[in-house]
C-alpha cells in the first residue's frame, strides 16, 4: 500500500533539496555534463544511467515513507558514474583534438587546458563535500544512540518477554539478541 502512495507530482519539488542535500552544485554541474556527454557518444549507457536514477527516483518519491533521503542512496551510484563518464570523456576529447587536422591547432593547446581544469574542479568539489559531510559522518560513527535504546528496551523486558517493536527498531533489537546473545529468552516481534 505504500508503494505509489504520493503523487509524483507534487513530490518533485522535494528533488532538488534531496540532491542539494547530498551534493554540491560543482558535483551535480558534473553529473549534468556527464549525462551530457554520454547521451551524445552513448545512448544505450545513458539510458542505463539516467534511466535507472529516473525509475528509482519516481519509486522512492513515491512511497509513503519518511525516509525518502535514505531510500534515494542507491539512486546516487548512477549520479557518481556520471561524474566519472565527464572525466572519461574530456580525456578522449584531448586525444581527439590531438589527433585532428592542424587546422584544429588553436584547439590542441587549449582543450587539455579546459579539460585539466574541469577535472581539478570536479576534484576540488568532490573535497569539499566530503569536508562539508565529515562532522555528521564522525558524529554517526560514535554514536550509540540506537545501540543504548535496544539495551535498554531488553534489559527492561521481564523473563520470556514477547518485544513489540517498531519497525525500526527490529533490526536492532534482532541483532543484539541473535549475534550478540543479549536475552535469549526474549521473542521480538
Amino acid at each position: 500500500g505504500d508503494m505509489f502512495a504520493l503523487s509524483l507530482l507534487d513530490r518533485l519539488m522535494l528533488l532538488p533539496t534531496l540532491l542539494r542535500f547530498q551534493f554540491n552544485p560543482g558535483l551535480l554541474m558534473g553529473m549534468l555534463v556527464g549525462a551530457l556527454f554520454l547521451l551524445w557518444r552513448d545512448r544505450e549507457l545513458a539510458l542505463l544511467l539516467i534511466g535507472s536514477f529516473v525509475v528509482h527516483t519516481a519509486v522512492t518519491l513515491t512511497y509513503d515513507a519518511p525516509q525518502t533521503v535514505e531510500y534515494e542512496m542507491p539512486a546516487y551510484v548512477s549520479l557518481a558514474l556520471l561524474v566519472a563518464i565527464s572525466f572519461r570523456t574530456l580525456s578522449g576529447l584531448r586525444s581527439a583534438v590531438r589527433s585532428s587536422e592542424s587546422s584544429l591547432h588553436g584547439l590542441q593547446a587549449i582543450v587539455p587546458l579546459i579539460s585539466h581544469l574541469l577535472a581539478v574542479l570536479l576534484l576540488l568539489a568532490g573535497g569539499i563535500n566530503l569536508l562539508a559531510h565529515l562532522p555528521s559522518y564522525k558524529a554517526l560513527s560514535r554514536s550509540r544512540d540506537t545501540r543504548n535504546y535496544a539495551e535498554t528496551v531488553l534489559n527492561g523486558a521481564p523473563e520470556n518477554a514477547v518485544v513489540l517493536s517498531n519497525w525500526h527498531w527490529f533490526s536492532p533489537l534482532r541483532y543484539l539478541r541473535q549475534i550478540e546473545g543479549a536475552r535469549p529468552d526474549i521473542k521480538i516481534e
